[in-house]
């Protein structure tokens, strides 16, 4: 029995130097164009956002760079429509599972206004300043909560999650910081984006308040942004460093302290 399966080890060695047994084969990715809409915006598509149904959204763009959001589910592009004098440039940023889409529908002054695209209808989702409104939504979770960033009565821009009323997430307490945008948000509801300081702004994560998640080791500590966050609390997003440089950066698990 021993000398049985020696030679049969032996006999698998020498397969293995002889090439008779194949090594494991490379990954292979199968590439598909998507696309664009009918002319005249057919000269470029950009994809934004993915869900698990691997439904796709983005833009469609035409000669003159004017722009129309999409909505991709296998077999076309769904032209998203528009919020009526913002028609210029409409981009979609993300998609739930449900195929709820957000994005930010632009006139041609460079004002824009966020919007949701739910059951085959667009809405507008209005601003943080119902007098003069400048905003947009750039990520949408499973229970349909909406963030961005917007225009406030004071003409300052801050993050918003929307959830039937558009809440302003204001800003980390810094002497002169005025701004903030929200760029993604988990399916418990918590929030992370950018906020500005006297430097340039700080990743932040919103959850009922807002906590400044600081920076790479850097000697400037002046730079970062957070722009996804998942169901586990791990946050991605770019930071300064300490060669002064932007590196993507990986929250392994965010917890208040």
């Amino acid at each position: 029995m021993r000398k049985a399966a020696f030679c049969t080890i032996l006999l698998t060695v020498a397969m293995f130097l002889a090439g008779a047994i194949p090594a494991a084969a490379a990954p292979v990715y199968t590439w598909k164009d998507l696309g664009a809409l009918p002319s005249p915006y057919n000269a470029g598509s950009f994809a934004y956002g993915l869900n698990t149904s691997g439904q796709v959204v983005g833009a469609c763009e035409n000669l003159g760079n004017y722009t129309r959001a999409f909505l991709y589910s296998g077999s076309g592009m769904t032209d998203l429509g528009s919020i009526p004098g913002y028609t210029s440039s409409i981009y979609a940023y993300g998609i739930n599972a449900s195929g709820q889409v957000v994005g930010s529908s632009n006139s041609s002054a460079g004002w824009s206004r966020a919007f949701l695209y739910s059951f085959g209808a667009l809405h507008d989702l209005g601003g943080l300043n119902p007098g003069f409104i400048n905003s947009g939504a750039y990520a949408i979770n499973a229970a349909g909560q909406v963030v961005g960033s917007s225009t406030t009565p004071l003409g300052y821009n801050h993050a918003f999650l929307y959830d039937g009323t558009m809440h302003d997430l204001g800003v980390l307490p810094y002497p002169n910081n005025s701004g903030s945008a929200a760029y993604g948000i988990n399916a418990t509801g918590l929030v992370v984006g950018s906020s500005g300081t006297p430097g340039y702004g700080h990743a932040f994560l919103y959850d009922g308040s807002m906590h400044d998640l600081g920076t790479l080791p850097d000697p400037y500590n002046d730079s970062s942004s957070a722009s996804a966050i998942n169901v586990f609390g791990q946050v991605v997003g770019d930071s300064s460093n300490s060669s002064h440089e932007l590196h993507a950066f990986f929250i392994q698990r965010w917890r208040h302290a």
